[in-house]
């Protein structure tokens, strides 16, 4: 599979951010994820990175799609496009299933108001 046919995959076009409450530390040149619940960590839900882990950690920011993730990760490690494809999604399965991140879309509305347009100036139509 080419990395343009990749890209054009569905799960691609998916975005998401990280969890709030969920700390990053780096301890003994290890990096860690901490899920913070309340005022204690979740020490049983600590997951350690690679590096590997860390950049596409870097790179989930509410902004990026996981196409775009997956291009730069192609870019700067010497990986084969569908093993990177494989293992991108499997890692963001398993940061999603341990509630570290959140797709955007899966986020609830707000709460706000949608802003509606101007109503029409009548004084427009005598012109």
């Amino acid at each position: 599979m080419t990395v343009s046919e990749l890209l054009d995959s569905v799960e691609l076009k998916k975005v998401f951010r990280r969890e709030d409450g969920v700390v990053q530390r780096d301890i003994a040149g290890e990096t860690l994820l901490i899920p913070v619940r309340g005022q204690l960590a979740a020490l049983a839900d600590i997951f350690a990175l690679n590096p590997v882990g860390v950049y596409i950690w870097q790179q989930i920011d509410g902004q990026r799609d996981l196409g775009a993730i997956l291009h730069a990760l192609i870019g700067e490690f010497s990986v084969e496009p569908a093993e990177a494809h494989a293992d991108l999604l499997g890692y963001i399965q398993e940061l999603r299933s341990a509630g570290l991140i959140i797709e955007t879309t899966d986020e609830p509305e707000s709460d706000s108001e949608p802003v509606s347009e101007a109503a029409p100036d009548p004084a427009e139509d005598n012109k």
